[in-house]
């Protein structure tokens, strides 16, 4: 019996310890298992507010730099403003006192007639005629009120009969200045000339006279003379 009793409690000592390694098996088992799960599920929110973070800190650099560079305008245009401010602070103005005098303008130029007249006839006529248009005038004047232009034959040759006239384009038309041998003084060839210019008006010649002039050279000197108020 003691035997027996000596069995038993022996044998439910080691049946205690099998169930007690089975149990710690299954807790060890369970407890892996879970640490495993955790690790999973916690291991993917960790790398999800890893993520979050790192897009979180992507942003606020962003906004750092964005930061920095308004700042960085805010202090140019302050720099720019501040200077400008200074600039008006410390301007200073003075002043100079200058008189332009306009001249009064009155200037006439004629150029001579590049060729001279010949005058010609026909068998059974007296009548000698001739012309030239190679005599250039130019003129200008400032003055509020018109001028206007005179010609005169001022020197006029002797022993002739040539009768001579003289037109300036767009002018008073022709004029007689010398009619056979006699000077006929001035004559107006251009009238009404507001301020500014005229610019290469042709001079237009004519030259007549009969078979009673000689064959010679005959110059005349004409000369054209602006006229103001």
């Amino acid at each position: 019996m003691k035997l027996l009793k000596l069995w038993y409690i022996r044998n439910y000592k080691m049946l205690n310890f099998g169930i007690a390694l089975a149990y710690i098996s299954v807790v060890k088992e369970r407890v892996v298992m879970g640490i495993k799960k955790s690790f999973f599920i916690y291991g993917g929110k960790i790398k999800e507010n890893m993520l979050c973070y790192a897009k979180k800190t992507k942003l606020e650099e962003s906004k750092q730099m964005r930061k920095r560079k308004y700042f960085k305008l805010v202090a140019v245009l302050a720099g720019l403003l501040l200077i400008g401010v200074a600039g008006v602070v410390m301007a200073d103005s003075g002043t100079s006192t200058l008189t332009v005098t306009v001249a009064a303008v009155d200037m006439l130029t004629v150029s001579n007639a590049l060729g001279a007249i010949t005058l010609n006839g026909s068998a059974g006529s007296s009548a000698l005629t001739g012309s030239d248009t190679t005599a250039l005038l130019n003129f200008t004047h400032n003055n509020a009120s018109p001028f206007k232009i005179t010609a005169e034959a001022t020197t006029n040759p002797a022993d002739h009969d040539i009768t001579l006239t003289v037109e300036v384009a767009s002018g008073a038309g022709a004029k007689t200045i010398c009619t056979a041998g006699t000077a006929d003084g001035v004559k107006d060839v251009f009238l009404t000339i507001a301020a500014g210019t005229l610019q290469d008006k042709v001079i237009t010649y004519g030259a007549s006279a009969t078979t009673a002039t000689p064959a010679d050279n005959y110059a005349f000197v004409i000369t054209f003379t602006s006229v103001g108020p």
